[in-house]
């Protein structure tokens, strides 16, 4: 059975106005789950408008509650997603996700490719899913944002950075095909390098990432970005981003505002 579930979302700063349309196919939808699906895709919204500014359009989110027919529409309409959680369809421009234990985190993730793809055509891989990772484990708790770190993700990073396997410079040079081929399970390198390196932009260089959206949005590579507006270079970063993985500290980190 398909249901709709219109969410109708008003920004409280200025007169803005943005409508969820999610979809339900097998499946209803809690309140709470509904408040968190909402919640989350403000703060993606607002976060990725205060760098390339306000855009109206309309997310779509199709929620299937039986796997079978999930499978079969991914079949239908994407020759390359294979994932048995969530992916993204430009064909529809949705976020189709089965509904399973943390979907609602699929649906995070799925938001920010959803977003990003609108702003940045051919994103490099490492910072596409980098971003989708970074807001898939929010949620809204206790009237402010909470961010779950994946440490199981992070820790990986110590334990390579210890062995000289993780090289920033090489990393950011990759093709997407490259990146594919070396996030192979069971410690997904490239998502793990991704991740981490976004949780260090994040909280410690927030104003580079925004320069390497931006730039990234008008075609400008990645490392002359990073050589232009940070002092050091990527040799720098390199270090910097080697000493926070060395010293995070495993604690939720709370966000009110970006």
């Amino acid at each position: 059975m398909r249901t709709n579930l219109f969410i109708l979302l008003f920004y409280s700063t200025y007169v803005f106005s943005q409508e969820i349309n999610v979809k339900l196919f097998d499946c209803e939808l809690s309140i709470e789950e509904s408040t968190q699906i909402q919640r989350v895709y403000e703060l993606e919204r607002d976060y990725y408008h205060s760098i390339f500014g306000r855009r109206n359009s309309t997310v779509n989110i199709e929620v299937y509650g039986d796997f079978k027919e999930y499978k079969r529409y991914q079949n239908l309409i994407s020759k390359s997603s294979k994932s048995n959680s969530g992916f993204t369809s430009s064909i529809t421009n949705a976020a189709i996700v089965y509904k399973k234990k943390d979907y609602i985190n699929v649906i995070n993730h799925e938001l920010s490719h959803l977003i990003l793809h609108e702003r940045i055509i051919n994103s490099p891989k490492w910072l596409d899913e980098g971003m989708a990772e970074y807001f898939e484990y929010f949620q809204f708790k206790e009237n402010q944002y909470q961010l779950r770190v994946q440490f199981q993700k992070t820790g990986r990073m110590i334990k390579w950075l210890d062995k000289g396997a993780v090289n920033l410079k090489k990393f950011l040079k990759q093709t997407n095909a490259d990146w594919n081929s070396n996030n192979n399970k069971p410690n997904f390198y490239s998502s793990s390098v991704s991740y981490s390196l976004v949780l260090f932009l994040q909280e410690k260089e927030p104003e580079l990432l925004k320069q390497i959206l931006l730039n990234t949005a008008a075609g400008k590579p990645v490392l002359k970005t990073i050589k232009k507006s940070h002092t050091g270079g990527v040799e720098a970063l390199e270090l910097g981003f080697e000493k926070y993985c060395r010293e995070r500290n495993e604690s939720p980190i709370k966000v009110l505002k970006f």
